[in-house]
């Protein structure tokens, strides 16, 4: 009998927060980050920052939070369990809007006047490299695999595709004359990516695989889309309207309007937008109002209005947690004696991690063979062919979605 185990295992420290989550709005006018408690739509903090503060973006473990400042070019790095700031990065010339890649470990900085993306790597707080692109970048957004960023450039209406390894853009995506590019978001499978063009009111879908155009979205009420999100379960885009008090809701499987939300007032300018990991709130950035409206996804109305600081531009909110593995994981190969007949069959045992979870994915030799429930902390596989090697790996589920690192155990049948 010969039994392996490896463990995958990269804590993601969650456990601090646990299941809480936060709103952090960017005050451009006020040089400020509000912190909003979801749970109360609160704000329970506000942060100084530099000058002309616009846009936000976090970490995927939910510990820090960038924001671009234009006035004095800089990036303000924010410690999520502190609200403080711990470094803040120069040798940006002009940040504006900016993403994060999935891993965590760039940051991608659009420097406005500058025609420049900066490149930022995390763990140093460091520009690595500033690569050329086209007019005015606008909204940036990295692709899943984190192979690519997507920049739209709004003064030469264009998308910018550029690869991450080489730094260099690979290829460019021409929209519509005079379009305007802003927002971009991509799907969940990263294969479309939803690009605002704020001068003729409508939203450009680029398939990503041959990275041409795919269709085109009219909107049906307001102007100026601007600020692009996508819900956490991949079904709906929703467009801030900077020119109308209006956020209008798309259907992805459909491309088409099936959705507004109208504001009542006329300061109520929209800029962005983002969601509570469950995707049942949404809260949206009013820049001329100094507030952020909060809305109930699954009727579409404003519950309320949470004053934060002067003009309101980014906003980010605590991305949904990541399961941790099971532990002390551990497996056997062991037989039945029927007679003259044996069956072989394999027992794998383990405990539950501290993280929040609502199941486990069980697969052998690349193919998943069970679902089982988060009480479940052992499994026969029986029948087992003899001087069979089986590889099996055990991943924790939470009801985000979210999977864990795997656990993977090989038994050899003798």
């Amino acid at each position: 009998m010969r039994i392996f185990l490896f463990l995958l295992l990269f804590f993601t420290p969650f456990l601090l927060k646990a299941e809480q989550f936060y709103a952090y709005v960017v005050n451009n006018g006020s040089n400020s980050l509000s912190v909003i408690d979801t749970a109360t739509n609160n704000v329970i903090t506000t942060i100084s920052l530099g000058q002309t503060s616009s846009f936000a973006a976090i970490t995927p473990d939910g510990n820090y939070v960038y924001v671009t400042n234009s006035t004095q070019p800089s990036i303000s790095v924010i410690n999520t369990t502190t609200n403080q700031v711990i470094d803040t990065i120069h040798g940006v010339p002009d940040p504006w809007m900016l993403a994060i890649s999935p891993d965590g470990s760039y940051l991608y900085v659009g420097n406005s006047s500058q025609n420049t993306v900066s490149v930022i790597e995390t763990a140093t707080n460091t520009v690595v490299t500033t690569i050329s692109a086209n007019l005015s970048p606008e909204g940036i957004v990295v692709t899943p695999d984190g192979l690519y960023a997507y920049v739209a450039c709004g003064n030469n209406s264009t998308v910018n595709v550029i690869n991450t390894t080489t730094h260099a853009v690979d290829q460019t995506i021409s929209l519509p004359a005079n379009s305007n590019p802003r927002g971009v978001a991509l799907t969940l499978d990263g294969k479309y990516l939803y690009v605002a063009e704020y001068s003729t009111n409508k939203i450009t879908v680029i398939q990503t695989a041959s990275n041409t155009i795919y269709t085109t979205i009219s909107l049906t009420t307001g102007s100026g889309p601007f600020g692009l999100t996508i819900t956490p379960d991949g079904k709906f885009l929703y467009v801030a309207q900077l020119a109308a008090q209006n956020v209008e809701i798309i259907d992805i499987s459909s491309n088409s309007v099936v959705g507004s939300i109208n504001f009542p007032n006329p300061s109520d300018t929209p800029v962005n937008i983002a969601f509570t990991p469950d995707g049942k709130t949404c809260y949206v950035t009013l820049s001329n109002a100094g507030s952020t409206a909060v809305i109930d996804t699954e009727t579409s109305t404003i519950q309320e209005y949470i004053s934060v600081g002067t003009s309101p531009f980014g906003i980010a909110t605590t991305p949904a947690p990541t399961p941790i593995a099971p532990i002390n994981v551990k497996g056997e190969d062991l037989k039945n004696n029927f007679c003259v007949v044996s069956e072989f069959y394999n027992k794998l045992s383990w405990q539950p991690s501290t993280s929040a979870i609502t199941g486990y994915l069980l697969s052998r030799n690349g193919t998943l063979i069970a679902t089982l429930s988060p009480t479940t902390l052992t499994f026969e596989d029986h029948n087992r062919p003899e001087h069979q090697t089986d590889v099996y790996t055990l991943t924790s589920i939470n009801s985000y979605g979210n999977e864990s690192d795997p656990v993977t155990i090989i038994i050899e049948t003798p």
